[in-house]
């Protein structure tokens, strides 16, 4: 295979395209409560990044990734389809990937909007990710996913998105974990080359008012940029398109027809 796994939902009417990303560890499911409420507006496309859900066997292979094969696999994919502009929406660790997509070809991007997302420049996220960096030499994958669930979404109303997360991350081969642990090399470089980048484009934020390890990030971002906003679901985490459908869904598509 060497096009990545999708679904494309196409509108009878509309000329507009919504694409989703999903985080590392997730699968084009962790979308399922959104495409039914944006197909009735859009065109989709929700897509299974390399090695995640039925993007298996990706061509060529490699021993390890980095950020351009993995942006390559997504603006392949792209280009495949002839989609010349679109909405992105992200999640988590998806933002890092759309940051990357956004410094390379910014001129696919009509809206930009990133979901749980990961920004640099707080000591969270670099608690965070010296904490997964010691884990990975003491545990399993599917041990990391079950930790860092826990730490990620531990209230008693994620345990939906905990369970949903946990179920499609353990789809991973330790093989093909320990690739994706190799993007770690291009991680802060390009949170920090995003940030202090001009965003071009209309931006949405959207957090969880529980997400305590993305949340600052994300406020300081927004604080810095122009065409960038925050908005913050009350009572939802780090998936809080999950957690909170129904208010995710209706401020999305929202923020996506204003003019």
């Amino acid at each position: 295979m060497n096009i990545l796994n999708h679904d494309i939902f196409e509108h009878p009417t509309s000329k507009k395209w919504v694409v989703f990303l999903h985080g590392a560890g997730g699968s084009g499911k962790t979308w399922d409560r959104q495409l039914v409420d944006f197909s009735t507006h859009f065109n989709v496309l929700n897509m299974d990044l390399r090695d995640h859900g039925n993007s298996k066997n990706m061509m060529p292979d490699y021993p390890k990734y980095n950020l351009k094969v993995v942006t390559e696999d997504i603006l392949n994919l792209l280009d495949h389809l002839q989609i010349e502009k679109a909405s992105f929406i992200s999640l988590s660790m998806g933002s890092f990937l759309m940051q990357s997509l956004a410094l390379q070809r910014a001129e696919l991007i009509e809206r930009c909007i990133l979901a749980g997302a990961v920004f640099a420049g707080t000591w969270q996220l670099r608690w965070f990710t010296r904490i997964a960096l010691v884990f990975n030499k003491l545990f399993t994958y599917q041990q990391m996913y079950t930790i860092f669930s826990w730490i990620l979404m531990p209230r008693k109303n994620h345990e939906l998105a905990r369970r949903l997360y946990k179920i499609q991350a353990h789809k991973l081969t330790p093989s093909e974990y320990l690739k994706w642990v190799a993007l770690y090399d291009d991680f802060f470089s390009t949170l920090d080359q995003f940030r202090s980048w001009s965003v071009t484009f209309p931006t949405l934020v959207i957090m969880g008012d529980q997400d305590y390890v993305f949340r600052n990030g994300a406020v300081q971002f927004v604080r810095n940029q122009v065409q960038a906003k925050l908005i913050t679901i009350p009572n939802a985490g780090h998936i809080c398109n999950i957690d909170q459908p129904e208010v995710f869904n209706k401020t999305v598509i929202d923020f996506i027809k204003a003019n």
